[in-house]
């Protein structure tokens, strides 16, 4: 959602997208900031709490495909 700065979404067909603005997504890719988070009012006045965060490779023996993930910044102590 472009010019805004805050987190909004929308749920259709069943499908829930989350829209952060290209600026401040594209720097939270590189920076250390794990997620952001904001509260969202729709048009009927309710409120939603979205929280956005990054997926870290977990530090447990997974089996899922963790490829895609950041490095976990607990992996060294």
């Amino acid at each position: 959602m472009e010019g805004s700065d805050i987190l909004s979404a929308s749920y259709e067909n069943n499908v829930v997208t989350v829209f952060m603005e290209q600026k401040l997504a594209s720097a939270w890719y590189t920076s250390d900031d794990v997620g952001y988070k904001h509260i969202f009012k729709p048009a009927d006045d309710s409120e939603i709490f979205l929280l956005v965060e990054k997926d870290f490779v977990c530090l447990d023996e997974t089996f899922e495909d963790q490829s895609d993930n950041y490095d976990n910044p607990n992996a060294s102590c």
